[in-house]
């Protein structure tokens, strides 16, 4: 009778529930299609719209894998989904589909239509050098920070520039007015090459105040946004001058400007002579600055990459030994990029008689050149220490010829360089190198433009796990060594103190897989002490040695055998 009762009264609490929890979707459905009323909407009208959409590519037909990510939970996207026809209908002008809900800054994601814009947090500079001409035409401008005119050439002695049609042409060029448009902060890039020309410039302090005035002139005539400073081989003794010169520009060039301010970056050396830029003291000047990395090649001792990873072989120098050493000395990474090439490098060579390639450097190759003449007809070889592609070709005469050169693929990991060490971006010489070909500004913006991007500090992706358990081995060798040898000893004895005992003996010698798990173990302790005392110096000598060794093993386990056989009681 209690039984009954207890399950008519767990029938009627069921049902209870169910009746209410149906009362309250009538009622929200109800309030709903209130809500629609009011509105003026067809709510039929409304589902075939978002039908449409779907149809037409709506983020809303995408796996739920890729339109909702790991910041939306699953009840989150419920609650999204159930309540989407609102935000459709509040924004039904706007159509943007919404991607993800971030709880703790209560906002939506939504993916925005027509072209991406780079995020805020990223900087990405380009030079644009006079002798690429019109090429800026093709540059898509809002994949660009800050857009460097390269073109002002400084007379040592005056401070004047020494190119005028080039300083006309930035007089008169619509790449300024194109770049501005598309929000683009626009530089005129000031450069001096040369220790004896910087030497004379640095020294005459008549000569900073007239390049002012100059630079004043030139930038109010375009509304521009600044200067970048683009200084090649400084006299070490010249170290604190150009400090005081880069002060000298912050001080003074706002006063000559009809802004009133001025934006100011600097380029700095991937290696060579950058022991004469004092880093520290510079960026207290300058608003960014640029780490050139590039030119790591070019002479008979450089051969190779122009902008290596890591460093191999002979090269001391590499990306990530340039950024580590600015980073010691001071470096902001909040106002530090890294540079890196458009273009490529192309060595020429001869095999001589005893099958060696003598090679020298020939030439820079842009990226449009290389794809141009290699990339169709011939497959690259990567190089994955320095993250470099690589083109080799030999020829009947004895002659050869290797390119070496970045793609989207090896920027890619360089790009992650800079950001997994805390760089705000990174800087393109130069633009319109890859004039007709798009994958480059592809890159750009599947790196820089969206709110979620996956970096990864592409040198422990190659240090990974073997490399790494190699360099532990090698740290801790001679503790390992020590280990081994104690524990050889211990079980050497082990095996003396148990063979002492015959029902040992007879056991072990009775089973034909003990005689061989012995001979085994024998052989592993054999080894390594033969490669201890130097026995394995020589490859040609190890085989030999491991097979004497092993025939060493066999005999003298079974000469135990016999005489453990005639000992025995």
């Amino acid at each position: 009778m209690t039984s009954r009762l207890l399950f008519l009264l767990a029938i009627l609490l069921f049902s209870t529930c169910t009746r209410e929890d149906t009362m309250q979707v009538r009622k929200s459905v109800y309030r709903s299609n209130q809500i629609l009323s009011r509105l003026g909407i067809n709510k039929k009208a409304l589902q075939d719209s978002l039908l449409r959409s779907i149809k037409n590519g709506d983020t809303q037909a995408l796996p739920d894998s890729l339109l909702f990510d790991e910041y939306a939970p699953i009840t989150q996207k419920n609650l999204i989904n159930r309540y989407k026809f609102l935000y459709d209908i509040l924004n039904a002008q706007q159509h943007k589909a919404i991607v993800s809900w971030d709880s703790v800054q209560q906002l939506y994601y939504v993916r925005q239509d027509g072209p991406t814009r780079l995020q805020p947090q990223y900087e990405v500079f380009g030079w644009h050098p006079y002798w690429m001409g019109s090429a800026w035409k093709s540059y898509p401008f809002r994949l660009l920070s800050t857009l460097a005119y390269y073109a002002y050439k400084i007379d040592p002695l005056t401070g004047n520039y020494d190119n005028p049609a080039q300083m006309e042409e930035w007089r008169s060029t619509e790449m300024i007015d194109s770049a501005k448009a598309q929000g683009c902060k626009v530089l005129l890039s000031i450069a001096s090459q040369g220790f004896r020309e910087n030497d004379h410039f640095l020294s005459n302090e008549a000569a900073w105040t007239t390049l002012i005035d100059q630079l004043g002139t030139l930038l109010s005539a375009r509304q521009a946004d600044g200067i970048d400073v683009n200084f090649e081989q400084i006299p070490l003794r010249q170290r604190r001058q150009f400090v005081q010169f880069v002060g000298r520009l912050r001080s003074d060039l706002p006063g000559k400007m009809t802004s009133g301010k001025v934006f100011i970056s600097i380029t700095l050396p991937a290696f060579y002579n950058r022991d004469a830029f004092d880093v520290a003291a510079l960026q207290s000047h300058a608003d960014l600055i640029i780490l050139a990395g590039y030119t790591f090649n070019g002479s008979q001792d450089q051969k190779g990459p122009v902008a290596p990873l890591m460093a191999e072989g002979k090269a001391r120098h590499s990306l990530q030994e340039t950024i580590d050493f600015y980073l010691q000395n001071g470096l902001d990474t909040q106002k530090a990029i890294l540079a890196l090439p458009y273009f490529g490098s192309q060595w020429k060579g001869e095999k001589m008689a005893n099958g060696e390639v003598q090679m020298w450097f020939d030439k820079e190759i842009t990226y449009r050149e290389i794809k141009q003449l290699y990339t169709n007809d011939f497959i690259p070889e990567y190089d994955p220490p320095s993250a470099t592609k690589y083109i080799y070709l030999e020829f009947p005469d004895n002659t050869t010829v290797s390119c070496w050169y970045d793609d989207a693929f090896t920027l890619q990991k360089k790009y992650d360089l800079a950001l997994s060490k805390g760089l705000k971006g990174v800087a393109l010489w130069s633009l319109g190198y890859d004039n007709g070909y798009t994958e480059l500004w592809d890159l750009i913006d599947r790196k820089f433009t969206t709110s979620l991007v996956a970096v990864s500090d592409p040198i422990a992706e190659l240090e990974g796990y073997p490399i790494a358990l190699a360099r532990w081995l090698m740290r801790y060798r001679d503790i390992l060594l020590a280990t081994f040898l104690f524990f050889a000893i211990s079980v050497v004895l082990g095996l003396v103190i148990a063979f002492s005992d015959w029902r040992v003996r007879q056991h072990i010698m009775a089973s034909q897989l003990s005689r061989f798990t012995l001979m085994l173990v024998m052989t592993l302790l054999l080894i390594p002490l033969l490669n201890l005392i130097g026995w394995f110096a020589h490859d040609r000598w190890r085989l030999l040695i491991e097979f004497v060794a092993g025939l060493l093993t066999t005999y003298l386990v079974m000469k135990i055998q016999l005489t453990f056989k005639s000992n025995r009681p």
